[in-house]
């Protein structure tokens, strides 16, 4: 055992002195506290649980260590255990040096210094019985097993603390020291004596039979730490477990993960981004360098290029030919350019027989070579085909829709153009034609007045005195029941023949009903037209009713006399007050307390009313009636204001049936009664016989006045026949029970004296007995009090004290301070063995707190605080050595410097011991790579900052704050796809480019930045060809294909390319085909139709204008008298003067020598709803005298009927040689959809000849429509 005593002793005491005493290695016990001191734990000798500096676990077989080199280490059977709860200086407390133990000896236990015993041959488990030293024969209890359960990496960590421990690996939590055994009698309890490894021998040790090791306060004061593993299906990984303050901490190996593209082992396999990795790209092998791979090579999964797979993009058909690939421009060549499996895709294929256009010789496939078909694209044209109605030259001969084409149609001529025209003469034919030509344009015949517009068989019979529908009839069904009224269901110009009374007759088969009818009672018939039936007031037969809203039989209001009930008008009076409630008439009975005047009387909730309760006059006011005077009324009134009755004197209101009754002498409550007893103010009497004024309490009334015997106000008399005595009289020493307590000069009495037992003849009687009698007698013999020891005579008080346990002088005090024969104590408040040094008392024996002999207590309230106890961090001096809390006391943690404050120490310093952070030591939590910086420790948030912030090791990683996203650029033209990137810091190989949106990344001269050239190819990556090309042509984006674009236009070399189809811009709705810049604007209907920016509503609209420059096929002209049409469209007006506006203009010019002739100029239909204006310039000269007559008429049925507008002849008109301006003004309350305008031209005296006035011109016809 010398070996062992040498590793496990140091010199005696601190300096080697003859004392034997063990020394720790550093001085400091490291000993938990229990109940004030350092304490054994319980818990069956595991160090790693103990609180103390050593443990106990109830005895059993001892051993010692092998390989101590002694033969006389003990190890003996039996219960040698250290005290169970060790006081300062005991086996088993903590020491820090030989002077704390009361063996001498201080050696280092599993967790720290410890006192040891003497032994010669027991110890406790865990302990050998071995010479203190080889100069030393003192056998002490020495540690066997100081480094159990520690963790560890190598076994020469476990041997240098217990001989012969190994460092055992326990699977994937890591390796903990075992001890050296034989068995498990050499364990403590939970502990297994089992074959083990080490890092290089094996042998026995005492391992855990179950659970994990767990860190002691030295283990975590040292660093004790150990490897471990962290292992799932992907793999298995490495890191480190450590004692903390907070215990035996996690392993810190990262989790193994799937391997992923990041630079990093994920897997914990020795390899880096391997084939396959999470992330990876698929690389093809790219023979010709075009940056698409072969599409018959299998491509690799890589997290970067390797060898010949560099493309991430296959598909490539011909790995051989750099132009081509997937993406390459096609080509009409004959080739698969863009590796698409088709062959000149793109290209137009006009017949579909998969040969573009651009080297098929028959394009339509119609059987005509291109060179000779005047349509090479369209297979329906050629000179083989037949000629058709489609406005196509279908057989290349030059001509379109010639007649007699197929689908060609009879038309016949039609003069006055109101789509009908004559039925050509036997033997003759209409022309077959595609469209209109001319005046062959309709495709009706029958017109039977081919010069009147509004005379056609499908034009509508109108009253006017002519065959308008070509049936052989003239008004036809004008007036059918002859009652000289037409028909209000047709039109009636002026009055016709046939209806001299006029029109509007809604019945037309019954005479007796016409606008000049009287309308009758109760024949449901509208006899004067007015649109009602039994209608009006004041008709034959009618009857004043009245409004009956609530239909409760009475009315309301102004009456009309009508035919009969009309809707709620209905009744015959008017006397309902409230015709909105049917609960309320002149019928119904008046109901209380609703707020209402039920029966229309003027008055609400009236006397009587349903619900009413009986009320009563209240003179006094007190809340009762007498009962005379009553009403049934809804409520109170100044007349009946009280619903109670009762009141005895209904004229004074403190008298009543809810009053209480007073002692007063008057019947308060109505009860018939005047002051009965128990009436307020009542006082109770008693019976008094004997007139002292103490009554007999069993006889008593609560009286408003003494009524005989009940005189008395106090009870309580003994005897009511005798006045001297009574309750409170005071008893005397004469014999009498004066205060009725039923006795006679007893003690106490008035008079007497205090006397006492006197038992030891000592003239003092004890003081308990002593009594105050009206006269001495038996054993009161004494007049002094106060011994208190009766049967000794030399007790009493005023004797001398001595220290014989006695109270010699009766103070009620033994052997007090300062007794003949006392020691002086210190005062130990706290019983912990040590006094306040300057606080003590002379006593006969110890009294607390004066019970030491010993001082030096610095707090003496505190019994863990004295000069023997061991250094605490509790903020106390515990030891009374002058210092609090100093560094490796008991209960310290590890606090490591943290300069930068950042809450992390760094781990390139030792830590310190403290009971609390003192700075630098700040921190219980290590790791910061960087203790100058505070914005870098562990788990910090990782910055684009070239700094390994969170001291992971890594700089800058991935998806660090800040980071950008970084994208493959495998033609190194500065763009990446979208496809494949990762956030960086910086670019990093293959991520090299933060800009994206390259569409083909092996084209470097294709991507977002490039310029577009005009050769079908994308280069600009934009998803469109060509656009803004130098040498294009503008194209504006054309949505709805009206012609017309809208926005900033782009240069397409090949256009058009839908949706940039249009060469105009100044769309303003590009969603909406009829709204362009050449639309017409559509009146009053809140849209631009032409994209100027004036929207027409409110305000003007013209609906239409003509100048007569251009088309004027919308006018006819016609003939209403005569056969001569004087309207034409000219070139001049009055044979010299221009036209107004142009070249053109409608006129009668000089016809030559004519007859009596009407004709007339027509207007087309116009929308005129609302109202608005018609403007028009005028020029004229005619013969004054009323012989050329000028009118311009108006219709709003679109031609049937006419209205003269304008009478030129009345006053006859003088010739106007210049153009002058008419507004004709048309109200809202004639414009219909239906207006259009008539120029008629009257010639009256038949004898026009070259010298007469030269006629009447029209020109610039504007219709103008009011919107609203």
């Amino acid at each position: 055992m010398a070996a062992l005593a040498a590793a496990a002793l140091l010199a005696c005491s601190e300096g080697g002195d003859a004392n034997g005493a063990v020394a720790g290695v550093d001085g400091t016990a490291q000993a938990g506290l229990d109940s004030g001191g350092p304490r054994f734990a319980t818990d069956g000798g595991d160090p790693a649980n103990d609180t103390a500096a050593a443990s106990a676990d109830g005895g059993g077989a001892r051993g010692t260590s092998d390989g101590v080199g002694r033969a006389d280490a003990v190890a003996i059977n039996g219960n040698c255990d250290f005290p169970p709860t060790p006081k300062p200086g005991d086996p088993g407390a903590p020491c820090a040096s030989a002077g704390d133990c009361d063996s001498g000896y201080c050696i280092e236990g599993p967790s720290g210094k410890m006192c040891t015993k003497t032994c010669s041959d027991c110890c406790p488990t865990g302990f050998a019985c071995t010479a203190a030293s080889a100069t030393d024969p003192q056998f002490i209890c020495i540690a066997t097993l100081n480094a159990l359960c520690r963790p560890c990496q190598a076994d020469s960590e476990c041997a240098a603390q217990s001989a012969g421990a190994l460092c055992v690996d326990t699977g994937p939590g890591g390796r903990f020291c075992g001890g050296n055994c034989a068995s498990n009698a050499d364990c403590y309890a939970g502990y297994d004596c089992k074959n083990a490894k080490g890092t290089q021998g094996e042998g026995k040790q005492c391992v855990k039979s179950t659970g994990e090791c767990a860190c002691s306060p030295k283990m975590v004061i040292d660093g004790a730490q150990t490897s471990c593993t962290l292992s799932n299906d992907a793999g298995t990984c490495k890191g480190q477990r450590k004692c903390t303050t907070q215990g035996l901490s996690a392993c810190d190996a990262p989790t193994p993960a799937t391997e992923t593209c990041d630079g990093n082992d994920n897997d914990c396999d020795g390899k880096t981004d391997e084939q396959d990795a999470g992330g990876c790209l698929p690389f093809y092998t790219d023979a010709d360098k075009d940056g698409a791979g072969d599409a018959n090579t299998p491509a690799k999964c890589l997290c970067k290029a390797d060898g010949s797979y560099t493309a991430i993009v296959g598909g490539d058909c011909d790995d051989a030919a750099a132009t081509t690939k997937p993406g390459a421009t096609e080509q009409c060549n004959g080739v698969d350019d863009d590796c698409d499996a088709t062959t000149d895709n793109g290209f137009p294929d006009t017949d579909g027989d998969n040969q573009a256009d651009c080297v098929d010789p028959d394009i339509d496939n119609d059987g005509a070579a291109n060179a000779a078909d005047c349509a090479p694209a369209n297979a329906a044209i050629s000179p083989a085909a037949t000629e058709t109605c489609n406005n196509v030259d279908d057989n290349c001969n030059g001509s379109v829709d010639e007649p007699g084409a197929q689908g060609c149609k009879p038309y016949y001529v039609d003069i006055d153009g109101d789509g009908f025209g004559k039925t050509p003469p036997a033997g003759s034919q209409a022309q077959c034609l595609c469209g209109p030509d001319g005046k062959t344009s309709a495709l009706q015949d029958g017109d039977c007045n081919d010069v009147v517009g509004l005379i056609n068989p499908k034009a509508t019979e109108v009253c006017n005195d002519k065959d308008d529908d070509c049936d052989g009839q003239t008004d036809q069904g004008c007036d059918d029941d002859q009652d000289g009224y037409c028909d209000a269901k047709l039109t009636v110009v002026d009055k016709p023949i046939v209806c001299p009374q006029g029109k509007d007759d809604c019945d037309d088969l019954n005479a007796a009903i016409s606008p000049g009818q009287k309308e009758l009672c109760a024949t449901n018939v509208d006899e004067n037209c007015d649109g009602q039936t039994d209608d009006g007031t004041d008709a034959q037969g009618c009857e004043v009713l009245y409004a009956d809203n609530d239909q409760d039989g009475f009315g309301a209001g102004v009456g009309q006399c009508l035919c009969a009930a009309k809707g709620a008008i209905n009744a015959k009076n008017n006397k309902d007050c409230n015709d909105k409630d049917a609960l309320v008439s002149p019928a119904k009975p008046e109901q209380c307390a609703n707020g209402v005047d039920d029966n229309c009387n003027g008055a609400q909730d009236e006397e009587d009313a349903q619900g009413c309760v009986p009320h009563y006059s209240d003179p006094d006011g007190d809340g009762y009636g007498g009962g005379q005077e009553s009403a049934c009324l809804c409520g109170p009134n100044q007349f009946f204001p009280v619903s109670k009755s009762g009141d005895c004197q209904p004229k004074n209101p403190e008298i009543g049936p809810g009053a209480q009754e007073v002692c007063n002498g008057i019947d308060d409550n109505c009860k018939n009664g005047i002051d009965e007893p128990g009436a307020k103010g009542c006082v109770v009497y008693y019976a008094d016989k004997d007139g002292d004024g103490i009554g007999d309490s069993s006889l008593n009334k609560c009286l408003c006045k003494a009524e005989a015997p009940y005189t008395a106000t106090s009870s309580g008399d003994c005897d009511d026949t005798k006045a001297e005595s009574k309750p409170g009289a005071t008893e005397s020493c004469d014999g009498v029970d004066n205060n009725c307590n039923g006795q006679t000069d007893e003690m106490g009495a008035d008079g007497c004296k205090v006397v006492y037992i006197d038992k030891d003849g000592d003239k003092y009687g004890a003081a308990a007995s002593g009594a105050c009698l009206c006269a001495l007698g038996g054993e009161y013999n004494a007049t002094k009090g106060g011994d208190c020891n009766d049967g000794d005579i030399a007790i009493f008080p005023g004797a001398q004290e001595f220290c014989d346990g006695q109270d010699n002088n009766c103070n009620n005090a033994v052997d007090e301070e300062n007794s003949i024969g006392c020691v002086k104590y210190l005062k130990d408040a706290d019983k912990d063995g040590f006094g306040e040094s300057a606080v003590g008392k002379c006593l006969c024996k110890p009294s607390y707190p004066f019970t030491e002999f010993t001082g030096g207590d610095c707090n003496d309230q505190v019994a863990t605080i004295n000069p023997k106890i061991a250094e605490l961090c509790d903020g106390i001096d515990n030891n009374c050595d002058g210092q609090i809390d100093p560094a490796g006391a008991d209960g310290c943690s590890p606090f490591f410097l943290d300069k930068d404050q950042d809450g992390y120490g760094t781990y390139l310093a030792a830590p310190k011991c403290l009971c609390d952070a003192k700075a630098p030591y700040t921190t219980a939590v290590s790791g910061d790579c960087n203790d100058n910086d505070a914005n870098t420790y562990p788990k910090a948030a990782e910055f684009c900052d070239g700094k390994d912030t969170d001291c992971d090791g890594i700089v800058d990683p991935k998806g660090a704050l800040g980071c950008k996203n970084y994208y493959v650029d495998l033609d190194n033209d500065g763009y990446g796809g979208n496809s494949i990137s990762q956030c960086l810091c910086n670019a990093e190989a293959p991520f090299t480019t933060n800009k994206s949106g390259d569409c083909n990344d092996g084209n470097g001269t294709i991507n977002p930045g490039a310029e577009e050239q005009c050769n079908s190819v994308d280069e600009n990556c934009n998803g469109q060809t060509d656009e803004g090309a130098a040498g294009g042509k503008n194209w504006w984006l054309d949505d709805d294909g009206d012609g017309y674009g809208t926005g900033q236009p782009i240069q397409i070399c090949n256009g058009p390319k839908p949706p940039w189809s249009a060469t105009k811009g100044g769309d303003c709705n590009d969603k909406n085909d009829k709204i362009n810049p050449g639309a017409a604007e559509v009146p009053c209907n809140t849209v631009d139709e032409n994209c100027d920016g004036n929207v027409n509503s409110p305000g003007n609209a013209i609906v239409y204008s003509n100048d007569f420059e251009a088309s004027t096929t919308d006018w006819s002209t016609g003939v209403t008298s005569g056969s001569l049409n004087m309207w034409n469209l000219t070139t001049k007006s009055g044979g010299t003067s221009p036209a107004n506006f142009g070249s053109k203009v409608w006129g009668t010019p000089n016809m030559g020598s004519s007859g009596t002739e009407k004709s007339f100029l027509m207007s087309p239909v116009f929308d005129l709803q609302g109202g608005g204006t018609i403007k028009f310039n005028t020029w004229q000269s005619n013969e004054t005298g009323n012989y050329d007559r000028e009118y311009v008429d108006i219709s709003y049925n679109g031609g049937s009927s006419w209205q003269i507008a304008i009478d030129y002849t009345n006053p006859i008109w003088s010739p106007q040689k210049s153009w002058q301006t008419v507004t004709m003004t048309v109200p809202s309350s004639l414009a219909t959809s239906s207006t259009r305008v008539r120029f008629r031209y009257d010639t009256i005296d038949g004898c026009c000849g070259p010298t007469d006035q030269t006629g009447w011109y029209i020109d610039n016809f504007v219709v103008t429509k009011t919107c609203n």
